[in-house]
């Protein structure tokens, strides 16, 4: 299944078994563990085992993990989640990571637009929620 949804500075898409080494890279700093629920530290084996978990989950439509791909580079900087997927009850929730060296440059903030997108009009969702895993700040978004 071909899954790639198309912004301005950032594609949201399916992992590829190449992506493993530029996931490893920007999940590896203990920064970004310390608010995900990504193990620390991170390894390489790590990611290779993410990548084929994510391609059971799209196949049975249980969630939809996909890659945050910087346009100007295609190397994946972060990962957009749509996971716990209710489809009886029409919700599901987000988590999302990005490298260190990315934030600041509203990429995230394009990342979520796109993944509330494709769940409210694609997948016909009528909620979606994210946690806050604390003690990070409240991030507050308008879109």
């Amino acid at each position: 299944m071909e899954l790639k949804i198309k912004g301005k500075q950032i594609n949201l898409r399916k992992l590829k078994k190449s992506d493993a080494s530029s996931i490893y890279q920007n999940a590896k700093d203990f920064g970004i563990a310390k608010y995900t629920t990504l193990p620390h530290p991170y390894t390489l084996k790590n990611a290779e085992d993410f990548i084929k978990k994510t391609h059971q989950k799209i196949r049975k439509k249980k969630a939809f993990e996909l890659g945050i791909e910087l346009k100007e580079t295609n190397e994946i900087i972060g990962m957009m989640s749509l996971m716990n997927i209710d489809y009886d009850n029409k919700n599901a929730e987000i988590g999302y990571w990005l490298g260190k060296k990315y934030w600041g440059r509203k990429i995230m903030k394009e990342a979520i637009k796109l993944i509330l997108n494709f769940g409210f009009k694609k997948l016909k969702l009528v909620r979606i929620y994210a946690r806050v895993m604390h003690p990070n700040r409240e991030i507050r978004l308008s879109i």
